[in-house]
């Protein structure tokens, strides 16, 4: 079986919900994300887990008209141990999506940190680009 987390912290809650509205979606019109996130914290351990973090992203998305992006994390951090896990960080980025005008990305990260033990397991970190 396959887990999916997402960051959920007291601060980045509310924050998390209008920022995660963009993915998977068809849009006519502008995408703007304004996040601010001071702490989010993430840790699994297992085997065959996916762990995300997608914070002021558009993901898996087609949109007509512009896209931007401003994002502010003081600090993040994702830990995970096991067999064949995935670890992704997407900040204030573009990936997986079909953009049909302009994209601007302003995002200011403090500290961020990914660290993997096991075997097998993939690591993937975005920000502020375009994949």
């Amino acid at each position: 079986m396959i887990k999916k987390h997402y960051i959920a912290t007291a601060l980045a809650a509310v924050l998390f919900a209008g920022a995660a509205a963009h993915a998977g979606s068809n849009v006519i019109g502008s995408v703007e994300t304004d996040v601010r996130v001071n702490r989010a914290s993430q840790s699994q351990s297992g085997l065959l887990n996916k762990q995300e973090a997608t914070i002021g992203s558009v993901s898996d998305s087609n949109v007509i008209g512009s896209v931007k992006t401003d994002v502010r994390v003081n600090r993040i951090s994702q830990r995970q141990s096991g067999l064949l896990n995935k670890q992704e960080a997407n900040i204030g980025s573009v990936s997986d999506s079909n953009v049909i005008g302009s994209i601007d990305t302003n995002v200011r990260v403090n500290r961020l940190s990914q660290t993997q033990s096991g075997l097998l397991n993939k690591q993937k970190m975005s920000i502020g680009s375009v994949d």
